[in-house]
C-alpha cells in the first residue's frame, strides 16, 4: 500500500498545528479532497486536540483555510485590466463567474428553481447569496460550505494570473438538479469555468447585456440583491463607461477652460506616510498623496476618504484641511494643467495598500526612506511640513 509521504510526514508531526498541515500540503500540491479527508479523521494538530469531525465540517474547514490564504496573497496582486466572464454547465446547474477590476471582493449567489434540491415545494424561484469586502468575513456565510468551496476556486485562478478582482458568482440550479451532491460539485465546477477561456468586456453595461443572455432569471434581479455589483455600480456608474478607454484616452482635465478642484490625503501610520504611484498624466510613474478630483455635491472631506479607498484600498477619517495651493502646467502658451489641490491630513482607520483605479502602486513607506521613492517635491514638502507639525503638537501635548 502506497502512502503520501507529505501526509504521513504532516499526521505523525503531532506538535504541528492543523492549519500549517493543511497549508503545507496544499503548496505541496496535495488534491484538496485528500487533505479534507486526512482532517475528517484527526490526522492533523497538536496530539492532545486530534479527533474526528463530521466529514462535512471538514471539508469547509480545508476550503476556509486554503481560501483565506489564497485571499491574503491576492491582495498583493494588481488589478485586472479588463472585466472578464467565465462559465460553466453541469448537472442542469449553470456558474457564471464575474470578475471586475476592483479590489478583492468576493460573493457566490444562488438560485434555485422549484422541484430542484433546496427548493423542493417552492412555486417561485429561490435566491439568496453571500459576500466578503476586502477584510473577508467575521461571520459563517448563511449559504453554507458551498460559499467556501467556490471561493477557493476564485483564489486559485487569480493566484495563477497574478491579479486581483471583485468577483460574483451567479448560480442558476434547474429542475434537473434532483441528488444531493455536495459542494465538491460547486468547487469544481467554478474550477472548471476559470481553466477556460473568457468573455472580455470594457464595460458593465456591455457585461450585463451579455449575462442576460446566458442566464434565465432577469439580470436585474440578481443586481438587486448582488452587493458586489451594487457597490461596482453605484462607485463607478460604470453604465457605458470604458474602463480601458479611459486608462488610454486624453484626460478631460487637460487644456482645462477652468482651474480644476481636487483633494488630497495626508495619512500617517507608525512612522510612514501612506503614497501612491501614479498610473496616468500628470506626474505618471511618480510618488504622491493619494487623491483626486473632486465630484459634483462632493464635499472635500468625502472627496479624501473616497479618492484614498478607491486609489488604496485603506480606509481613513478626514480631520482637517492642512494646505491649498496651485498646481499649473504649461504646454507652450496654453495651460496643460490646472488643479487647484487641497490637502487633508487624515486618520488611518484600516487596510493594507492596494492599488487600484489610476495608482499602479500604492504603500505606506517609512521617512527615513522617502529620498529613495521619486516623490513630486510639493508632495515631500506637504508631508514634511505636515510630519514637523504632528511631532511639534505631540511634543506640547507631553
Amino acid at each position: 500500500m502506497k502512502v503520501d509521504p507529505n501526509l504521513e510526514r504532516a499526521s505523525s508531526d503531532t506538535d504541528l498545528y492543523a492549519k500549517e498541515a493543511v497549508l503545507d500540503l496544499y503548496g505541496r500540491g496535495a488534491p484538496v479532497s485528500r487533505i479534507q479527508r486526512a482532517f475528517s479523521v484527526g490526522a492533523f494538530g497538536l496530539e492532545k486536540n486530534r479527533k474526528f469531525v463530521p466529514t462535512r465540517w471538514s471539508i469547509t474547514a480545508v476550503d476556509d483555510t486554503i481560501g483565506k490564504e489564497l485571499r491574503e496573497r491576492v491582495k498583493a496582486f494588481p488589478l485586472l485590466n479588463e472585466i472578464r466572464v467565465h462559465e460553466a454547465i453541469g448537472f442542469d446547474d449553470r456558474f457564471l463567474v464575474v470578475m471586475i477590476p476592483r479590489p478583492w471582493r468576493y460573493e457566490l449567489i444562488e438560485a434555485w428553481y422549484p422541484n430542484t434540491l433546496w427548493n423542493p415545494l417552492g412555486r417561485e424561484v429561490v435566491m439568496f447569496g453571500d459576500h466578503e469586502g476586502f477584510e473577508g468575513r467575521t461571520t459563517y456565510a448563511s449559504i453554507g460550505g458551498c460559499y467556501y468551496a467556490a471561493r477557493l476556486a476564485v483564489g486559485e485562478a487569480l493566484n495563477r494570473d497574478r491579479r486581483q478582482a471583485a468577483t460574483v458568482i451567479l448560480r442558476e440550479t434547474h429542475p434537473g438538479y434532483i441528488m444531493p451532491i455536495g459542494v465538491w460539485n460547486v468547487r469544481e465546477h467554478v474550477r472548471e469555468a476559470l481553466r477556460r477561456p473568457s468573455r472580455t468586456f470594457a464595460t458593465m453595461a456591455e457585461t450585463l447585456a451579455y449575462l442576460r443572455t446566458r442566464l434565465d432569471i432577469p439580470m436585474e434581479r440578481y443586481v438587486r440583491i448582488s452587493d458586489v455589483l451594487s457597490y461596482v455600480l453605484h462607485q463607478r456608474t460604470f453604465d457605458d463607461f470604458d474602463l480601458l478607454a479611459a486608462a488610454r484616452a486624453p484626460s478631460s482635465n487637460e487644456f482645462p477652460k477652468r482651474p480644476v478642484p481636487a483633494v488630497g490625503a495626508i495619512v500617517f501610520r507608525d512612522g510612514e506616510v501612506l503614497l501612491v504611484k501614479r498610473g496616468t498624466e500628470p506626474n505618471k510613474g511618480r510618488w504622491s498623496l493619494p487623491g483626486g478630483v473632486l465630484e459634483v455635491g462632493e464635499t472635500v472631506e468625502a472627496g479624501a476618504v473616497r479618492e484614498t479607498l478607491e486609489e488604496t484600498g485603506v480606509t481613513v477619517r478626514p480631520e482637517r484641511v492642512f494646505s491649498v495651493l496651485d498646481f499649473i502646467d504649461f504646454d507652450g502658451e496654453q495651460v496643460h494643467w490646472h488643479y487647484v489641490l487641497i490637502d487633508l491630513l487624515c486618520d488611518y482607520v484600516r487596510g493594507e495598500p492596494v492599488p487600484a483605479t489610476d495608482a499602479e502602486n500604492a504603500r505606506f513607506i517609512p521617512f527615513r526612506e522617502l529620498g529613495d521613492y521619486d516623490v513630486v517635491p510639493a508632495a515631500l514638502e506637504v508631508v514634511r511640513r505636515a510630519s514637523s507639525e504632528r511631532e511639534g503638537s505631540a511634543a506640547i501635548k507631553h
